[in-house]
């Protein structure tokens, strides 16, 4: 059509090509069809990201990426594993109390669902909105919360105003307003808001892409073609529409999983192989780092999740070890800061709620080790309850710990009874040397 077009006025041309093309147009566009640079273009085109918000942060995070799924799924199960405990202050101590009101509320949220399901929804929600809310349902002798309720973040829209950082939220698709003090607002610091927290999939977005985009191209790999892939080219150029069909799905009879590697065989035909090299196939090696970024992004081991047939016992120890101490216990410290400006304030200073540890497996070697420190510091002379202070032990002080003991091993050879000095401690020390000398 060209050539002919370059040889014979416009008027020559027939009519349904004239409507819509001169002859420069209908040139420029057919040279454009065979230039390199539209080829490049692909090439260089800039990447396509997925811009996340909460609803694509569920949909293709949580609900279609595998590590994403994984690393929030094994967040929110440790974090509803450690038990909330309310402690009011007594004196210069802090006491836990069962019967509290507060620990109560904590044990049984609302009438629908236990603790456990709404700290788990509060932390996958943090993890793929940066936002949690519970709303708070109040009642009673000095109007204190009684129930706590799930919010979704997708429908949740703040107000500020000149005297209040946030004045009301906007709940659901009724648009219910419930006042500040009425809603507890758990989120993950964003540099660029004061009111809204960042979710740790908005940084590692971009991996979650790579892997989605991965694992999509893997797939309809697989069904539209086995290994190569190939250009068939006719060496006659006057096929009809109705041969050219019939070559197509010839073609296309030959390809799929099932025939992964099957010689063919073609008259009048070029077949060219176009297969990408073994490293542009590479998809499984691409998609492991993406796994990684999307571990590290919310700081959980990729051999927790992944991989764990080629990790021997003593490394698996150490990674579980670490995610604990490193994301589970911050992450412990940032819920319970919100829970107790959100609710333990609600019954005054004097009353807090913290989180217990000491039956967590994955720490129990941690505190053999601090037994051991102990040890060596109360053979050092430091007094038990000054060692179980420093250490945490989380022991209950005992009478006489104040007080500093020595091996009389190590007592100098100057040391003077008659001085004046803590007469228990010359007692203790005097009855220890007696012992040693009455058994010889």
């Amino acid at each position: 059509l060209k050539h002919s077009l370059q040889d014979n006025n416009e008027e020559d041309m027939q009519i349904p090509f004239k409507r819509f093309f001169t002859k420069k147009k209908l040139t420029q566009s057919i040279e454009k069809s065979y230039t390199s640079s539209e080829v490049e273009n692909i090439y260089t085109k800039a990447a396509q990201w997925v811009d996340w918000d909460s609803s694509k942060a569920i949909e293709e995070g949580y609900k279609s990426s595998v590590p994403v799924y994984a690393c929030v799924k094994k967040r929110m199960d440790s974090v509803s594993s450690i038990p909330l405990v309310v402690e009011v202050k007594s004196g210069d101590e802090w006491e836990s109390s069962s019967n509290h009101p507060l620990q109560m509320l904590l044990d049984n949220p609302n009438p629908e669902m236990t603790s456990g399901t709404l700290v788990r929804l509060m932390v996958a929600h943090l993890d793929l909105a940066g936002n949690a809310y519970w709303m708070k349902i109040k009642g009673g002798r000095g109007n204190t919360t009684k129930e706590l309720w799930p919010t979704m973040p997708q429908h949740v829209s703040i107000t500020g105003s000149q005297q209040a950082l946030i004045e009301y939220y906007t709940v659901g698709v009724e648009q219910r307003r419930v006042n500040e003090d009425d809603m507890c607002h758990f989120k993950f610091i964003d540099p660029s808001s004061l009111t809204f927290g960042q979710a740790p999939l908005r940084a590692a977005g971009k991996a979650v892409d790579i892997d989605n985009s991965g694992q999509s191209f893997q797939k309809i790999s697989m069904q539209n073609r086995g290994v190569p892939d190939l250009h068939i080219s006719y060496e006659d150029d006057n096929l009809t529409d109705e041969q050219m069909t019939q070559a197509n799905a010839a073609a296309k009879t030959k390809t799929g999983p099932g025939n992964a590697r099957a010689p063919w065989v073609t008259t009048k035909a070029k077949i060219t192989q176009l297969s990408m090299s073994p490293v542009e196939m590479d998809f499984m090696e691409t998609r492991r780092f993406s796994r990684e970024d999307i571990c590290s992004a919310y700081g959980v081991p990729s051999s927790l999740i992944a991989e764990m047939g080629n990790v021997n016992l003593a490394n698996a120890e150490t990674a579980r070890r670490a995610f604990w101490q490193d994301t589970i216990v911050p992450l412990m410290d940032e819920i319970v800061d919100s829970l107790n400006m959100c609710l333990a304030s609600e019954y005054g200073v004097d009353v807090r709620i913290a989180y217990d540890l000491s039956n967590i497996p994955a720490l129990q070697e941690n505190y053999a080790e601090k037994l051991t420190n102990a040890k060596i510091m109360w053979s050092m002379g430091v007094p038990f309850n000054v060692v179980n202070q420093r250490l945490e032990l989380g022991l209950d002080d005992i009478d006489g710990g104040d007080i500093g003991y020595i091996p009389t091993g190590v007592i100098p050879t100057t040391f003077d009874f008659d001085t004046e000095g803590d007469e228990e401690a010359k007692a203790l020390v005097f009855n220890e040397l007696l012992k040693k000398h009455n058994n010889g």
